[in-house]
């Protein structure tokens, strides 16, 4: 029938001369049927062809034509349509002029006035959109409550203009932030529904504004209903509109979008299928050359690429951005829509250059993202997400380049999001993050502890925004790594223990193909590895190996950053082999170095670290069989690692230590007295370039001492070597961040080499720091088996310790650090046995949480263990 229309009215006003009244009528009608069938089928032709033939009949209509302000309405409301269309804003300027004419025409109790308003209030809203003119939204609401005051509740389009006043409040309140107007948006789009019979062709359309501003309320509170009532609304659109419907796409895009949103806050997997499935449809009923199938592309691109970071299905991501390219394809340079879809495929992109390591993925996405920023307006609510996007983007490429200036655009683009986002937005966390990561990224490189604590302070602010969310796990992930890095920094030992409970909770509950698992797991496996290097408990070490074993497993093949968690993996197979002397461990800690290193190219900020540690595994395995081989290998990687670490690299002294450590073993071996002066100042260089609060700093100054104490022995006597030796343990036992075993280490060579040279008095002072390091060895906290595991390592210590008080004729001091020393475990259950009664006639409460926690460590491990 419309085809017959468009013939018919075509034909009339062709028919016409200029001068015929009868012609501009004929003209009109054709452009509403043009528009309609537009509406219908989608072809720009028609649209174009409409706004020609409106625009004429306005031309060509008398002053006083009684439909001339009708005829402006109209041209008002097919202009904003064709710029939603094509973006033209040269469209809305003139949909704007338009309307204002129509609206400056009327006439007081004009019948037409309302529907004259309307138009008039849609144009001004999309040209606000456009360009963020706050005076042109004031206006459009205006207009809007106009509309809706002078028509009547009775009359067929009163329904319609309360939806639009919805819509202008609610494009206001994302503008401004006042909640009385996001109110007024629901109440009016609410109303609008209820003044809407069930049979209304329109209800469907005001069904789907109403979900709209009941989505804006959900992503503002957070209420749980309002999504649910949204994705109502949405279902009854969809149920009401026949399949060949204009709008039938449009609802269900909007219902999978909805869908995605309440899968993102409750993780429900049948939301983000059900999303997919109604967005699929929409592109299924949108045929190719639609104005609107490059949005639906567009969102369905986005939930794939979602299930693909649930499932891990590859099909799903190349699917992504199969459909982001061909959405971006089809939408022209200046739409309005340009920057959501751009977006949407370098999210996809970047995905899928997380998986293959393919770097024209990343430049594809890091391109996008910046096409997408560029596009959008300052004000404009979206530009947030898109710049938090880009930090991510500039993040990644970072990690792969080394260009400090992507670092800086990266926590650039992080603040800028941060600050475009109000607290309690659904994304507020996400932006907090993302901006900590940068940081925490930054912190690595420079070592600059205030971007450390900000980091930190920024990832606490997200767990604590949304603990609902579905990105907790990543935020926990993040916060979990920025507490260890805190404590291998200033060496606090509650940051470890929160590092271990905020990964753990990380890991609970994911699925074996999550796309982070690989990331949580080795995280979680340092923080263990870290801890029993710590306190000693075995469990630990057990714990990390596995954590780093299940991590690599995790791994995509190709995945670009394998070498961190092969060298993580290294690590704790290593430290194992130092508590088990099992050749299988080491063996296992030499391969996944290697890997490491072949997995990580020159010039990543990483390597150098990866590097040393194969180093070290090597120097180690040298120890166990002797081959030379190894150890003239370990040094050769250890003086690599060294050179690729600039005079600044926050890893230049762990590499300095550890070519330092290599060239010591090489001497006690060789004799070669150029490895040992090699070995002294590297580990100068080391002492230096480490701070002096970091926990291996001791570990550090005790190396170096062994090395002073080498040269004195094999050269001349000279004490300056012995005296400075000395001096290095004594700083060493003294690092209060270092782990207590190499504290004790350092204070017993203190006081051995200090005997060993008839400096009684010095040796006592070394021995008595050792003993009074002895329980934090042990302290209460571990099993008692492990304690005792640790006690046996410092067997005779505590006689060494009386003979060299007696050697400084010390006898009492000699009584005393004997029975301290044999004594620790025993004087652990006296302390724990200390009298309640004062503390209980002052503090009742208190004597009360102290003995539950005093009989809580009474309780051997196991039996903790089987009670939890």
């Amino acid at each position: 029938m419309l085809d017959i229309a468009v013939s018919a009215f075509e034909e009339a006003a062709a028919a016409s001369p200029k001068d015929d009244p009868s012609r501009t009528g004929y003209l009109f009608d054709w452009g509403q049927s043009l528009l309609a069938r537009f509406v219908q089928a989608g072809r720009t032709q028609d649209l174009d062809a409409a706004v020609g033939a409106v625009q004429t009949s306005v031309a060509d209509a008398r002053p006083d034509d009684p439909n001339r302000l009708v005829m402006l309405s109209t041209l008002t409301t097919v202009l904003t349509i064709r710029y939603r269309h094509t973006g033209r804003a040269t469209d809305l300027d003139a949909a704007v002029a338009a309307g204002q004419l129509a609206a400056a025409g009327l006439r007081a109790a004009d019948p037409r006035a309302a529907q004259i308003w309307s138009a008039w209030s849609i144009a001004l809203l999309a040209r606000f959109g456009h360009g963020a003119i706050s005076t042109e939204l004031d206006a459009a609401v205006d207009a809007a409550r106009r509309a809706v005051a002078i028509s009547s509740p009775d009359l067929p389009g009163h329904a319609g203009y309360l939806s639009n006043l919805g819509n202008a409040l609610l494009t206001r309140f994302s503008r401004t932030g006042v909640a009385a107007d996001l109110e007024d948006a629901v109440d009016a789009a609410r109303t609008a529904v209820n003044v809407t019979p069930d049979d209304d062709p329109e209800r469907p359309g005001i069904l789907s504004n109403l979900s709209s501003c009941l989505v804006t309320r959900y992503e503002q509170m957070g209420t749980g209903e309002d999504l649910d009532n949204a994705i109502g609304a949405l279902q009854e659109a969809v149920a009401a509109s026949p399949p060949d419907h204009a709008d039938a796409p449009m609802y269900l895009s909007n219902l999978g979008n909805s869908r995605y949103l309440r899968f993102r806050q409750a993780g429900n997997r049948a939301d983000l299928d059900g999303a997919i499935e109604s967005v699929s449809k929409a592109v299924a009923a949108t045929p190719p050359g639609h104005a609107d199938r490059a949005l639906y592309l567009s969102n369905l691109g986005n939930l794939l690429r979602t299930r693909f970071q649930e499932t891990g299905d590859r099909a799903d991501l190349d699917a992504a951005v199969d459909n982001g390219e061909q959405a971006v394809a089809a939408t022209a340079p200046g739409h309005s829509e340009i920057a959501i879809r751009l977006s949407n495929l370098a999210a996809a992109l970047v995905t899928r250059f997380e998986q293959s390591g393919d770097r024209r993925d990343l430049e594809a996405a890091v391109e996008a993202g910046q096409r997408a920023v560029d596009a959008t307006q300052p004000g404009n609510p979206d530009r947030a997400a898109y710049l938090a996007n880009q930090g991510s983007y500039m993040r990644i490429r970072f990690g792969q380049s080394g260009n400090g200036a992507d670092l800086e655009a990266a926590i650039d683009a992080g603040r800028q999001a941060l600050a475009a986002t109000r607290p309690g937005h659904l994304d507020y966390g996400e932006r907090l993050s993302g901006l900590g990561a940068s940081f925490l990224t930054r912190f690595m490189c420079t070592g600059n502890a205030a971007d450390l604590a900000q980091a930190v302070d920024l990832f606490q602010a997200a767990v604590a925004a949304r603990p609902d969310h579905t990105g907790l796990g990543d935020w926990l992930a993040n916060l979990g790594a920025a507490l260890l890095t805190r404590f291998e920094w200033a060496g606090d030992d509650k940051d470890l223990d929160a590092a271990v409970t905020v990964l753990r909770d990380a890991v609970a509950g994911l699925p074996g193909n999550h796309p982070h698992l690989a990331g949580y797991l080795t995280n979680l496996g340092n923080s263990l590895r870290i801890r029993f290097e710590r306190a000693g408990d075995r469990a630990d070490l057990d714990a990390a190996v596995d954590a780093g074993l299940r991590a690599v497993a995790a791994l995509p093949s190709g995945q670009p950053n394998r070498g961190i968690y092969l060298s993580n993996l290294s690590t704790s197979f290593g430290l194992r082999y130092s508590q088990t002397r099992d050749v299988a461990d080491l063996d296992a800690a030499v391969d996944a170095g290697r890997q490491a290193v072949t997995n990580t190219p020159d010039g990543h900020p990483d390597r150098a670290i990866y590097l040393s540690n194969l180093s070290k595994s090597m120097r180690t395995r040298f120890e166990q069989t002797g081959e030379a081989a190894d150890l003239d290998a370990a040094i050769e990687t250890g003086r690599q690692a060294v050179a690729a670490c600039p005079a600044d690299h926050p890893d230049r002294a762990a590499c300095s230590a550890n070519l330092a450590a290599s060239l010591g073993v090489r001497f006690q071996h060789t004799r070669q007295a150029a490895d040992l002066d090699a070995a002294i100042d590297t580990g100068r260089l080391a002492a230096a370039a480490i701070a002096p609060g970091h926990p291996d700093r001791a570990i550090v100054l005790a190396d170096l001492a062994v090395s002073l104490r080498a040269r004195f022995e094999q050269a001349t006597g000279d004490d300056t070597d012995l005296t400075a030796a000395l001096a290095l343990w004594q700083q060493a036992s003294r690092i209060s961040s270092a782990t207590p075993g190499i504290r004790l280490t350092a204070a017993r060579n203190w006081g051995a080499t200090a005997a060993s040279v008839g400096r009684s008095h010095t040796a006592a002072e070394g021995y008595i720091a050792a003993v009074q390091l002895l329980p934090m060895t042990a302290w209460h906290g571990l099993g008692r088996v492990t304690r005792e595991e640790q006690l046996a390592q410092w067997e005779g210590l505590a006689t060494d310790a009386a003979a060299s008080a007696l050697a400084d004729e010390r006898s009492g001091l000699a009584a005393e650090l004997l029975d301290q020393g044999r004594s620790v475990i025993w004087a652990q259950v006296l302390d724990m046995r200390t009298d309640l009664t004062r503390l209980s006639e002052k503090a009742p409460h208190l004597a009360l949480q102290l003995d539950g926690i005093r009989n809580v460590l009474d309780v051997p491990m196991l039996e903790i263990r089987a009670a939890e």
